[in-house]
Formats: C-alpha cells, sequence, structure tokens
C-alpha cells in the first residue's frame, strides 16, 4: 500500500494490510481496524493506536518512542523546571550569606554547608537515594531541634549559626532533588536542565545579585556530578536507584508512540526498541518480546511485571537454572524459551504460551499453569506436584519421558516418579493422556444397593434418550467405600446435566430394608458392576445374594445363598488353568480384556464362600468370550487334555 504525506486513516479497515517500511510519523490512526497488520520496519514514533485492535500486529524492526519535536517540549520544560530550582538555591543561599554575615559567622555556615553536602553526596554514591533522602529528613529535624534548643537556652548567636547552616544546607537538597529528577528523565533532559540552571546560577552570580560569586558554579558543578552518576547507575538498572526511574520512564514516554489501552494480544516486537513507548492499559497475552530492546524504558504501568527476571525471559528466551519462584507471568510468551531446570515454584503461568519450550528438570510445583499451552513443550525430569491446571491447558504432544509428583523426597527417599518402574519410561502421547484435564468428564455415584441388572436397564434408557452415547463412552469405574464412581467421557454438545438426570431417575430407590454394609456382600456385587464396565460387552444379568441369616426373614428383596454342587477346588484349578494358558487363545486386546475380568471375578468368588448364579453367570461370560478360540485350538494345541478340560468345566459351570 502506498502510503501519502501527512495521510490519515481514521476509521478505515486496514486488517491485515502491510506498512513495512513505511514513514508514518505523526499519523493518525484514530477508530481504525489494524489487527494482523504488518508494521515491520515502519517509522511510527509519535504515532497514537490508543484503544485499538492490533492483535498479531508485527512490529519487528519498528521505530518506535519519539521524534526529536515530540522530545523537545518535555525536555525543555524538565530543564526550565531544574533551573528554576538551581536559581532559587543560589538566590536562598545568597541571602543566607549575607545573614551569616552580619553576624560573623560566614565560615562556619559555609564549613557545615560544604560538609553537608559533601555527606549527602557521598551517601548517595555510597547507599542509594533511598538512604539518603532518609537521612536528610532525620538530620533536618535533628538540626532543627537542636537549634530551637540553643535558643531556648539563650545561646543565640549558636542558634543562628546552626539555623543558617541548615537553611543553606537545605537549598543544596532542593538543588539536589532537581538533580534527581533532571537524571531520571535521561541524559537529554538532564543536560538540557543542566545547561539551563548553569546559565541562570552563573549570570545571577556575575550580575551580583547573588552575593556569594561562587553559589552558582558550586550548584553548577554539584549536578552536574549527580547528574552524570545517577543516569549511569539507572543505565546499569541499579536497584537502589530503583524508584527514580519511573520518573524519568514517565517523562521520556511524554509524545512518544502510545498503545495505552490496545489490544496487543498475538503481536510480536521482536529485535524492536521500545524506549519511550506508552504500553499502560495495553493487552499484552503472549505478545513476543524476544531481541526487543529498552524494555525498561518503556512504560508499562500494571500491564507487565517489572521484575528483571521477567525481561530477562521475555528478551533473552532462556534462563536456565534461575529461581523464578512466585514470579507473575501470566499470558507471557516463551515459546522456545530454554528453561531448562528453572525453578517456577508459585509462579502464576495462567494463559502463557510455552509451545515447544524446554522445561526439562524444572520445578512447577504449586504453579497456576491455568489455561496454559504447553504443546510440544519438553519436559521430562519435570516435578509437577500439585500443579494448577484445567481444561484449557493444552498439554498436546508434550515430550516427557518421566516426571516426578514431589518436590522433595519422602521418608523412603522417593520422589514419586511416574513412571513408577526406574527403567520404564512414557511414550509420546502418554503425558498428555494421563494429565489432561477434559471438560467431557462426567462421574456418577452408585450407590452399594444398585445391582448389575438395574444399572443395565438404566444405562440401556440412557441410551435411548442420548442416541450419542454408548458403551464406549464410560472409561473407568472405581470403589469409593461401598460404592463405586462411574466415570465417563463425553462428547461436548452432550448436557451432562441432563445426562446424569436420565441416568439416575432411571436407577431403582434405595430399598426400605436395608441390611448393615458390612454384612452385605458388597464387594461382589460391585465386582460384577467392574467387569461389566471393563468388559464393555453386553450387560450381565446378576442376582446379589445376602449371607444366610444376615438379612430380615420376608424379605422379598433378598434369598438366602445355597450351594448346588460347584467344588471349590474345581474353580481354582479352573482359574489356574486358564489364567496359566490364556495368552495361547490369541484374543484380541479388548476380548482379553473382557476374560480377565471375568477370571478376576472367579478369583474373587473363591476367596470367599462363593455365590454359585454369580459364579455360573461368570463362567459363562468367559465360555462365550472363549469358545470360538478354544474349538480352533483343541486340534492343534499342544495339551489339548487341559483345553478339553476348561471347556467341559466352563460348560458345567455356566449350565448351573
Amino acid at each position: 500500500m502506498k502510503v501519502g504525506k501527512r495521510r490519515k486513516y481514521e476509521g478505515q479497515d486496514l486488517e491485515g494490510e502491510s506498512f513495512a517500511g513505511l514513514n508514518l510519523r505523526d499519523f493518525s490512526f484514530r477508530n481504525t481496524k489494524l489487527a494482523r497488520t504488518d508494521f515491520t520496519g515502519a517509522d511510527i514514533r509519535s504515532v497514537s493506536f490508543h484503544g485499538l485492535d492490533l492483535s498479531r500486529a508485527r512490529f519487528e524492526g519498528a521505530r518506535l518512542g519519539r521524534t526529536f519535536w515530540s522530545a523537545l517540549g518535555p525536555n525543555l520544560c524538565v530543564g526550565i523546571i531544574s533551573a528554576l530550582a538551581s536559581a532559587f538555591t543560589v538566590l536562598w543561599n545568597a541571602a543566607l550569606f549575607n545573614i551569616a554575615s552580619e553576624h560573623g559567622v560566614t565560615r562556619i555556615v559555609g564549613f557545615t554547608t560544604i560538609l553537608f553536602s559533601a555527606g549527602l553526596t557521598a551517601l548517595t554514591f555510597r547507599r542509594g537515594l533511598t538512604r539518603t533522602m532518609a537521612a536528610v529528613v532525620l538530620v533536618f529535624a535533628s538540626v532543627v531541634a537542636v537549634a530551637f534548643g540553643f535558643a531556648g537556652a539563650g545561646q543565640s548567636a549558636l542558634s543562628t549559626t546552626v539555623a543558617l547552616a541548615v537553611a543553606r544546607a537545605f537549598g543544596f537538597a532542593f538543588a539536589f532533588s532537581a538533580a534527581i529528577s533532571s537524571a531520571g528523565a535521561g541524559k537529554v533532559a538532564g543536560f538540557s536542565a543542566l545547561v539551563s540552571a548553569g546559565a541562570i546560577a552563573i549570570g545571577l552570580a556575575r550580575m551580583g545579585e547573588t552575593g556569594d560569586a561562587g553559589a552558582g558554579a558550586a550548584v553548577f558543578a554539584w549536578q552536574l556530578v549527580v547528574i552524570i552518576y545517577i543516569n549511569r547507575r539507572l543505565s546499569r538498572r541499579d536497584k537502589k536507584f530503583a524508584w527514580v526511574a519511573p520518573i524519568g520512564v514517565w517523562v521520556r514516554s511524554l509524545g512518544g508512540t502510545s498503545f495505552r489501552d490496545a489490544n496487543l494480544s498475538g503481536a510480536s516486537f521482536e529485535n524492536t526498541g521500545v524506549a519511550g513507548t506508552i504500553f499502560s492499559g495495553a493487552n499484552l497475552l503472549r505478545v513476543r518480546w524476544r531481541g526487543a530492546r529498552f524494555m525498561h524504558q518503556a512504560l508499562f504501568g500494571n500491564s507487565l511485571s517489572r521484575d528483571q527476571r521477567v525481561e530477562c525471559l521475555l528478551v533473552n528466551g532462556h534462563s536456565e537454572g534461575a529461581s523464578c519462584d512466585g514470579l507473575d507471568l501470566k499470558g507471557l510468551n516463551l515459546d522456545a524459551a530454554n528453561l531448562t531446570r528453572i525453578s517456577l515454584k508459585h509462579a502464576d503461568l495462567t494463559g502463557a504460551s510455552l509451545r515447544s519450550a524446554s522445561l526439562e528438570s524444572s520445578n512447577l510445583t504449586e504453579a497456576m499453569c491455568v489455561g496454559a499451552d504447553f504443546t510440544a513443550a519438553k519436559m521430562t525430569g519435570a516435578c509437577i506436584e500439585a500443579w494448577n491446571i484445567d481444561a484449557d491447558t493444552v498439554l498436546d504432544d508434550v515430550d516427557c519421558r518421566y516426571l516426578f509428583l514431589r518436590d522433595m523426597p519422602d521418608a523412603r527417599g522417593s520422589r514419586e516418579r511416574r513412571p513408577h518402574d526406574p527403567d520404564a519410561i512414557f511414550q509420546l502421547g502418554d503425558f498428555t493422556k494421563l494429565y489432561r484435564r477434559v471438560t467431557t468428564a462426567v462421574e456418577i455415584l452408585l450407590r452399594h444397593w444398585v445391582t448389575a441388572e438395574a444399572f443395565d436397564q438404566a444405562f440401556r434408557e440412557l441410551m435411548r434418550v442420548q442416541p450419542l452415547i454408548t458403551q464406549q463412552n464410560i472409561v473407568g469405574v472405581e470403589r469409593r467405600g461401598g460404592d463405586l464412581v462411574l466415570h465417563m467421557d463425553v462428547p461436548p454438545s452432550v448436557d451432562k446435566g441432563s445426562l446424569e438426570h436420565v441416568l439416575r431417575s432411571s436407577l431403582p430407590a434405595p430399598p426400605l430394608l436395608e441390611a448393615p454394609p458390612g454384612e452385605l456382600r458388597l464387594h461382589a456385587a460391585n465386582d460384577v458392576i467392574i467387569n461389566v464396565l471393563l468388559g464393555g460387552g453386553p450387560m450381565i444379568h446378576n442376582e446379589f445374594h445376602s449371607e444366610v441369616g444376615n438379612v430380615a426373614q420376608n424379605s422379598d428383596r433378598f434369598s438366602q445363598t445355597t450351594n448346588v454342587g460347584i467344588q471349590p477346588q474345581d474353580l481354582a484349578r479352573l482359574i489356574a488353568d486358564i489364567s496359566t494358558h490364556l495368552d495361547e487363545l490369541n484374543l484380541d486386546t479388548h476380548q482379553k480384556k473382557r476374560a480377565e475380568a471375568q477370571i478376576a471375578l472367579l478369583k474373587v468368588e473363591l476367596a470367599g464362600d462363593f455365590d454359585p448364579k454369580i459364579v455360573s453367570q461368570a463362567a459363562c461370560t468367559l465360555r462365550n468370550i472363549t469358545e470360538g478360540a478354544i474349538g480352533s485350538l483343541l486340534a492343534t494345541a499342544a495339551q489339548p487334555s487341559v483345553w478339553h478340560w476348561i471347556s467341559e468345566t466352563l460348560a458345567a459351570l455356566g449350565a448351573n
């Protein structure tokens, strides 16, 4: 797009347009749509993008900040303020000099003032500005109190000397504050203020209006030293002078490129100098800052943390082995960053992007990772103890061979490695399957009185009402006390509230007369349901019975258990033989899982006073699963007698 001189773009739709390499200084983009716009290498100094949508815009190598003319006004203002402060200091000291001459204490006052000023400067160089200003207030208050004390004691000459010394020192302290302001505003503003102050001060001194010819030169020299020193410390990011930096940043941003309240989500400022640029109130979600310069000289307000460690992560893209515990990293773009062995305990990574980042051996203990994007991140050896993730946390294609669930080893020296086996590693995709949080998950509590038959009928009703639901949506079941928790993964379009309501309303009500939980054969009933769910095949219709004498008489809900000829030794042999030779059947994964579930049920029954009906139903189901495979093996198996016996025993048990 060709840009005419001084052309305005107000109110236009320029989404996706390219202004790469163009001179756009002082142009107006008010109410313009600029999403995905390319400003690569463009000169946009002093341009205002206030409140605009610049999402995914590109500013790589663009010129930001202020033009010479936009910087001239603020610098002159700082210079004038500093000059007036210096002039006031000179006049103040001149007046005090005349008073000191009348009382014959000129030398004492001069010596005291020099001593105070030298001490003030030395303390600044040694301890920084915070302690210096505190010392100024403390000394000033103390000396004033001493002066009043001497005055009350009748020592008028001494009190006058002290008061004059304090007053003169106050004048120099005032000039010192002006020098601090000038220094914080940057070198240009600082030296502009210095020249103005020196010109006025020396001019007044030569005109004889000050009464002290050296006062102007003294103030000039002192401010020169202070400005040079403070600017040097600020350029090195000295924490002792940190509170001065915002003054300079604010002054330098006056008239600079403004992104105030703009939407810059996903934008890129790679390899761009941002000094004098305003980002206050802007949406900086996942903005790319790799290689950006002078970020400490940009005005961010509360849009971005001013911690130097944050800037290091954003600009350099690496912080190997560093401690970033508790840092606010919300919404930052750390794609492809080298964060190996970094400590991010308690850090806030909400909405951050760490795509392809190296987080190997990192510590994410109690890190807030809600909505973070870890796509293709390397996380082998990372510690994720109590980290916080949700359904919006992206864990696709994470490369993680093993991880730890504890930051500090327990009494056994274990950090809860996963996988548990020290010789085992996760395969690609395992991490995502194990630790992903999904919004499609449903959990339903099945009370202990729910039988397999009742659950079968209820689930069939659910599938009728919700055609998108099948048994394949059942992902697992776990025991909680005497009850079971059914875990399902359903399509996003399914109303989970309606699903649970249909299933619960189709289940039977609790029995009116309920035997004590400890006396009911709850585990057998639960195991049947577990096997049904894990088997994934047709539901098993079983009836559950209580032990003889455990249920109130005349109850039509329970019947007493009787033994109809199934011998424990036959059942034990069947379980042992079929478990040993199961692999010979070459069942597919699904059928083998169903067979193992029925074998597990038979083991449960064998361990107690087994219920013949449960055993019969399990044997019947196991026969249906294996019958075809056993038939083909009878003629070819190395041990046909074993399979003959297994086949006959399953048939006999299933017929009971």
